[in-house]
């Protein structure tokens, strides 16, 4: 996505898996070219028939921060019909 001039041509960049539209990657760049944000997803698992990322890492270069999430017990047949109802609430 490219925006507008007054914006000065900044850009963002997500990488999806062809195959299976699994998202790997956002980056934020700016005018020119220099990554100043981004969002990682990594350490795949198949957790019942499902590809998922077990960590997150959120890098923001322009303020030299990083943060990492590691997910665990991750079980998507725990999850019911009212689970679901209230993460679309949230939405």
């Amino acid at each position: 996505k490219v925006f507008s001039k007054k914006q000065k041509k900044k850009s963002t960049k997500i990488y999806i898996d062809k195959d299976n539209f699994n998202l790997y990657k956002i980056e934020w760049s700016d005018r020119r070219g220099r990554i100043i944000r981004k969002i990682v997803f990594d350490d795949w698992i198949i957790e019942n028939d499902i590809d998922f990322f077990s960590t997150v890492l959120y890098e923001d270069v322009k303020n030299e921060s990083k943060i990492t999430c590691k997910l665990s017990g991750i079980d998507f047949n725990k999850i019911d019909n009212n689970d679901i109802n209230v993460i679309k609430s949230g939405f």
